[in-house]
């Protein structure tokens, strides 16, 4: 049955192409240009190199400052009663009222040690 199939992908595909032109012909550029690219040792010498940039990047971001910030409101009735100020004139129940409130810091390194 396999080699039905290896017979029946070769007369439906034909052979291949490289094998009826013969050997390729290369200029040195390109000949060159493809052992590059093809080098393992090359490639692994960039890929440590965008590591490198890469944690050099990380170092640096520890010297940049850090922000944080809150915000709220709340809406708010108080219950003069219910805490024990029954006062003449004033009304038991207080509000409503808002109040908004809003914090930011900021912290940054001066040096770092690496």
């Amino acid at each position: 049955m396999l080699t039905h199939v290896l017979l029946a992908s070769l007369l439906i595909g034909g052979p291949a192409q490289d094998a009826q032109d013969g050997p390729r012909k290369l200029t040195v550029t390109d000949a060159i240009s493809a052992a590059l690219e093809s080098n393992a040792d090359i490639q692994i010498a960039v890929e440590g190199e965008r590591q490198s940039a890469a944690k050099t990047q990380e170092q640096r971001s520890a010297l940049l400052p850090n922000f944080t910030g809150t915000a709220g409101y709340v809406n708010q009735t108080i219950n003069l009663g219910a805490q024990g100020l029954n006062l003449r004139g004033i009304p038991s129940k207080i509000g409503p009222f808002g109040r908004a409130r809003c914090r930011c810091s900021s912290t940054s390194r001066s040096s770092i040690s690496v």
